[in-house]
């Protein structure tokens, strides 16, 4: 099941953050084999994976306008 979110912290030397949901959840995630760079405020699709420590996002994708522009709430 994908679902949208907000990036709410990166940081890009570790490409690790963190992601609010709809449902106010904050679920953490990595980008080290992405290809895409992130900052606070990027409105994002990812699945979720429940691992033995938790929930982390997967697959993280940047949610792109039609002129191709990331889509940012700040």
């Amino acid at each position: 099941m994908i679902r949208t979110g907000i990036i709410r912290s990166y940081n890009r030397v570790a490409r690790v953050g963190t992601i609010e949901d709809g449902n106010r959840q904050r679920i953490k995630f990595h980008a080290k084999l992405s290809s895409f760079t992130f900052k606070p405020g990027d409105i994002v699709h990812f699945e979720i994976y429940q691992s033995t420590i938790g929930l982390h996002a997967i697959n993280v994708l940047n949610v792109i306008e039609r002129n191709g522009e990331k889509v940012n709430l700040r």
